[in-house]
């Protein structure tokens, strides 16, 4: 098992995953979910404050959404970074021997502008335990924001369902703390990101793990990842989604399967672990490929 001062045993003693700062390390979900696999598996945890551990290992994988905050440091070790937002190639280029980027709108972008490969690599979900959270009576809950120049689809659809039903908005810094109970109570949650090819934001997978029933802004691609009306209910317009949302009030043992199937297709192809592990055998030449989407084995 990997400890931080570099001594490792197992399969990944000569993996490990950076940091900008031990103080900001575990900011966020899919930070806090990346650090508890790798501490279970044997992945070294580094921060930039003591990057000269990075010689340690073979292989390592920055995070954070601008790697301009990483030293432009020269390394024996193969180096990925996994940029987990939807944004244009605007920081300050760094080394990388692979991109790892959660959609496939800007895959040239990132190409031309750092010069080395890029791989699709979806977010993941959420590894915190429920609350004790109680007192949910609305009918659809949405978490994130929605006064972003970069959400301009998000309102026009929340104020059509607020004239139809009861809708919980939460948003703000500190959104996602306690949202694995919300998402797991509420009857129905929204999923919306801007509509861009293969791009969906955690939200859709923080609800999957938290067996919650998904109702997704459909973005182009989504059928490669989930099978609609099983994992999974997308929509294409607020009167869409309302409809949907009546269908399944009225067929419960259907919403139920879709609830369950959701949450199994989470653990098999899209937890924290399948991430880590699936960038690290990219970087070893093991695959070429994420492998997260169906097969056809996944629609028995």
């Amino acid at each position: 098992m990997e400890t931080m001062d570099g001594k490792a045993q197992g399969a990944f003693y000569d993996c490990c995953i950076v940091f900008p700062s031990s103080l900001g390390m575990a900011t966020g979900p899919i930070p806090r979910g990346i650090i508890k696999v790798a501490e279970e598996v044997g992945i070294g945890i580094i921060s930039c404050d003591e990057i000269e551990k990075l010689e340690k290992y073979k292989y390592a994988i920055f995070f954070h959404n601008n790697p301009s905050v990483f030293p432009d440091i020269k390394t024996s070790a193969k180096v990925g970074w996994w940029m987990c937002d939807l944004r244009k190639p605007v920081c300050e280029r760094r080394r990388f021997d692979a991109i790892f980027l959660c959609n496939k709108e800007f895959t040239k972008l990132y190409e031309n502008y750092f010069k080395t490969s890029v791989y699709y690599m979806p977010q993941t979900g959420l590894m915190d335990e429920e609350s004790a959270r109680t007192g949910i009576n609305w009918d659809i809950i949405f978490i994130g924001n929605f006064n972003s120049r970069y959400h301009i689809n998000r309102l026009p659809i929340l104020n059509y369902l607020k004239e139809r039903f009861d809708i919980k908005i939460i948003g703000g810094e500190k959104y996602t703390v306690g949202s694995s109970t919300l998402y797991a109570r509420s009857p129905f949650n929204l999923s919306i990101s801007p509509r861009a090819n293969s791009y969906t934001s955690n939200r859709t997978y923080n609800i999957l793990s938290s067996c919650g029933f998904c109702l997704l802004f459909y973005f182009p691609g989504a059928e490669e990842l989930f099978e609609n009306g099983k994992h999974l209910v997308w929509f294409e317009s607020p009167e869409q989604a309302a409809d949907i949302i009546n269908y399944y009030y009225d067929h419960p043992d259907e919403y139920e399967k879709i609830r369950a199937n959701g949450y199994m297709l989470y653990q098999k192809k899209h937890t924290h672990f399948h991430r880590l592990i699936n960038m690290f055998d990219i970087l070893k030449g093991k695959t070429n490929e994420f492998y997260g989407y169906l097969k056809k084995e996944d629609y028995k």
